[in-house]
């Protein structure tokens, strides 16, 4: 809980940097990485997508800071694999569907889109379902 009483569990960044790095970022932006170590200490579950540069061996931040669960892109089809477009190596953590989500849209209706950012929600959301 924080000050005000209220109740994070979980948050989901899908929000990159245009560096990526192939190891722990936690000395770059050390306001914003800080923040996140402190919530992870609170207990509170991080989740940022990996980025979609179909690097290997390189992620973006946050997903290349310690306190925080970075996750990839999986296509939703046999085999499964992982995306092409989506950042992979030693700090991914884990990998969800990400090509080709239909979900809610903007402005109502729905939108499709593949991307790591379609991924993380759903650990996010079964991180979610694992603390109730």
């Amino acid at each position: 809980m924080d000050d005000e009483g209220l109740r994070v569990d979980v948050i989901n960044m899908s929000l990159v940097s245009y560096d990526t790095f192939s190891g722990p970022c936690d000395d770059t932006m050390t306001a914003f990485s800080k923040a996140c170590a402190e919530a992870q200490r609170r207990g509170i579950v991080l989740v940022a997508s990996a980025g979609n540069d179909g690097l290997v061996g390189s992620m973006t931040l946050p997903a290349c800071y310690s306190s925080v669960m970075a996750v990839g892109s999986v296509n939703d089809s046999w085999p499964l694999r992982v995306s092409s477009f989506s950042n992979r190596g030693p700090l991914l953590d884990l990998v969800a569907p990400g090509a080709m989500i239909t979900s809610t849209g903007l402005r109502g209706g729905i939108s499709t889109f593949a991307g790591t950012s379609q991924a993380a929600p759903h650990v996010a959301a079964a991180a979610a379902l694992m603390r109730q």
